[in-house]
């Protein structure tokens, strides 16, 4: 399902910033207006998607915190979260953390050819794109605090 044309969601914003290194501020512009096709779903994606419980999964045992909508199936991409006052601010956050106090989980799954840009967590850095992203999302929320979750080749867990 393609995003509205008159919203900007969390997974644009690092575009509309110029920091995604996978899709132009030029592009996401000729995409919403629909001058060009997204990109079709690649294997990267679809392990991104299909790992995503894999990690909500190990971060609810870790911390014994609760999240919805659940471990296993975050917000719905086709019926995005939008701000109480803004209807263009619109986005599909990974997972809300209720216990111990409300937050934000966003959850990424990346490959090792990514890692040199993580750094120690749980205050290391991380890409600007991602941390945009979660930005973008907690006033959606209305939290004050994320916790980013990301799996690195299939065997480095860190927790930002």
């Amino acid at each position: 399902m393609d995003k509205p044309k008159y919203t900007i969601s969390g997974t644009e914003i690092g575009s509309i910033l110029g920091l995604n290194p996978y899709q132009t501020p030029i592009d996401l512009y000729m995409r919403k207006l629909g001058l060009i096709d997204r990109e079709p779903e690649n294997e990267a994606m679809k392990w991104g998607i299909a790992a995503e419980h894999v990690v909500a999964r190990r971060y609810a045992r870790e911390t014994g915190c609760s999240l919805i909508p659940s471990i296993d199936e975050g917000y719905d991409y086709k019926t995005p979260l939008v701000h109480p006052e803004y209807p263009w601010w619109t986005g599909t956050p990974d997972r809300k953390i209720l216990v111990p106090l409300d937050g934000l989980l966003e959850i990424k799954i990346v490959g090792e050819r990514m890692a040199h840009q993580w750094g120690e967590p749980p205050d290391g850095d991380i890409p600007e794109s991602y941390l945009t992203q979660i930005a973008w999302y907690m006033p959606l929320l209305n939290v004050e605090w994320a916790d980013l979750a990301v799996q690195i080749g299939n065997k480095d867990y860190r927790v930002y």
